[in-house]
């Protein structure tokens, strides 16, 4: 997530992304793999900061040899997304003062059997955080019908 704020003001608090991206694609670079590769890794503050290691299959183990933080698409078993041990997040969180926050958007047009028959587009937008294990924040979704008329729901997670 990245903090926008108005031209020539300061962020009021830091941001760090939180993951990054890998991609190696086959036969190109340097042969370290035979095939597409493609996932999410934790971003290089928290690896060093939690003395991860990668373990060479998309997941990130802890001293104890633990996996701990990994991206389940590695191997195209599911869409790529970076999951943490709920603990090694809570004891992050708690140990440099942070917080998390999710930031999710999305939208669906809903079209009919041709450009006249639009019925319509559906927006969604949420923000979330971690407050005392539980995940809470909102959401908000916005239908535009074929007139452009907005309806509007929210609601609290």
């Amino acid at each position: 997530m990245v903090l926008v704020c108005p031209r020539g003001t300061v962020n009021p608090v830091p941001v760090l992304i939180t993951s990054d991206g890998y991609l190696n694609e086959s036969g190109v670079y340097d042969h370290s793999f035979d095939e597409h590769v493609n996932f999410r890794l934790p971003c290089e503050w928290i690896a060093r900061t939690l003395g991860l290691h990668w373990n060479g299959e998309a997941g990130f183990t802890d001293k104890n040899g633990r996996v701990v933080v990994f991206d389940p698409s590695y191997g195209g078993k599911s869409i790529s997304q970076l999951m943490m041990d709920k603990q090694t997040l809570q004891h992050l969180l708690k140990l440099k003062n942070l917080d998390v926050i999710w930031s999710v958007q999305g939208r669906k047009c809903i079209v009919g059997e041709s450009h006249e028959c639009f019925a319509g587009q559906l927006e969604m937008e949420a923000i979330c955080r971690l407050k005392n294990g539980k995940l809470v924040g909102s959401m908000r979704y916005l239908f535009f019908d074929s007139r452009r008329k907005i309806r509007l729901a929210e609601r609290q997670l």
